[in-house]
């Protein structure tokens, strides 16, 4: 039987594949830029680092109460599905 070894580089670093802010899961490529660079989804960035990018760079961040009213408001739109 033969043995296989995976090395990790030593750079690698673990990364989340849920938002930093709402908990969502990351699930396209443009939320994964947003968590690379900003910790969050992409609705996330343009709610709340974009209106305050100076502030949430320094380490603003939504209150919960903030963050679920956002959260409720996405569950009453309707989704999207484009082929």
């Amino acid at each position: 039987m033969e043995k296989i070894i995976i090395k990790k580089p030593n750079n690698f670093k673990k990364k989340s594949l849920y938002c930093g802010i709402c908990e969502a899961l990351l699930v396209n490529s443009q939320d994964i830029i947003s968590s690379d660079e900003f910790n969050c989804c992409e609705n996330c960035r343009t709610t709340w680092v974009e209106p305050r990018r100076e502030s949430y760079l320094q380490g603003w961040r939504p209150t919960r109460e903030e963050v679920l009213l956002e959260i409720e408001k996405r569950k009453a739109l309707p989704l999207n599905f484009t082929v």
